[in-house]
C-alpha cells in the first residue's frame, strides 16, 4: 500500500510506519503534469519499505518537507528520494533528520543542473548505508544546495555547501533528540516560519539562543539553583 498525497495542499502531522510496497511508500500526485505547492510537516516516517522503487517520491511542482523525522526506512533495489524537478521547481528539504535509513543512494533528480537545486537546509543526515553496506553519500544524483547541516557523508561534486558539519557522531540520544554537546545544538539557520512554529515533539521550534539543526530542539533538564 503507498501513501498518495495531491500535488497541493498540506500532509501533517502523521505517522507512517511499518508499510512495505513494491512501489513508493510516499508519492505525490498520480501524474506527472500537475501543479501546486505542496507542504509536508511534523510527520514521522519509521522502518517502511520499498522493494523495487524509491521510497518516497515527489512528483510535481514546490514540495516543501519541515520537521519530519526519516528513520529505518529501506529501498532495497532503487534510491531513497526521487525528485522530478522539471514539475518541482525547487524543492525544500528543511529541518528533518535523516538517520539508518538504507537504500542504492541517496536521490536523484529528472534535471540535475544548477537550474534545478534540491535545497537541504537545518538537517541531520546520520547513519545511512547503502544496501551494500556503504555510508550513503549525499549529494550525488541531484545538484545541492545544501547549508547548516551536520552530516557524516558528502559528496561535493554537484551543487553548493555552506556551514556544513561533518562527523560521524552528530551527537543524537536514542530518540534522535540532540544531547548537550551535539554539533546540532544552536548552529541551525533562522528563518522567520520559526517564530511560531513547533518542533516534532511539540517544543518551541526556537528554546534557547538559537535553531537547533535537525527535527527536535535540545530541552535543557535538571535542577535549577536560586541562590540569594
Amino acid at each position: 500500500m503507498a501513501v498518495n498525497f495531491a500535488a497541493s495542499g498540506t500532509f501533517a502531522d502523521c505517522t507512517i510506519a511499518g508499510v512495505t510496497n513494491s512501489a513508493q511508500v510516499l508519492y505525490q500526485q498520480t501524474t506527472q503534469n500537475g501543479s501546486g505547492s505542496a507542504m509536508i510537516h511534523h510527520c514521522r516516517f519509521l522502518d517502511n519499505c520499498s522493494t523495487a522503487n524509491y521510497v518516497f517520491h515527489f512528483f510535481n511542482s514546490g514540495v516543501t518537507v519541515r520537521n519530519c523525522l526519516f528513520v529505518r526506512n529501506r529501498a532495497s533495489k532503487n534510491l531513497l528520494l526521487r525528485f522530478h524537478s522539471t514539475q518541482l521547481s525547487n524543492p525544500l528539504l528543511e529541518s528533518c533528520t535523516f538517520a539508518d535509513n538504507a537504500a542504492t543512494g541517496w536521490a536523484s533528480v529528472e534535471k540535475n543542473t544548477s537550474a534545478y537545486p534540491i535545497y537541504f537546509r537545518n538537517n541531520v543526515w546520520a547513519g545511512n548505508k547503502t544496501t551494500a553496506g556503504a555510508v550513503m553519500a549525499i549529494g550525488a544524483g541531484g545538484y545541492l544546495t545544501a547549508n547548516n547541516c551536520v552530516v557524516d557523508a558528502t559528496n561535493y561534486t554537484t551543487g553548493t555547501w555552506t556551514d556544513i558539519s561533518t562527523t560521524d557522531d552528530p551527537g543524537l540520544r536514542r530518540d534522535y533528540v540532540p544531547k548537550a554537546d551535539s554539533p546540532c545544538v544552536n548552529n541551525g539557520l533562522y528563518q522567520s516560519w520559526m517564530d511560531t512554529a513547533l518542533d516534532l515533539s511539540g517544543n518551541p521550534r526556537i528554546l534557547y539562543k538559537a535553531v537547533d539543526i535537525g527535527a527536535f530542539e535540545r530541552r535543557q533538564t535538571g535542577t535549577i539553583l536560586f541562590l540569594q
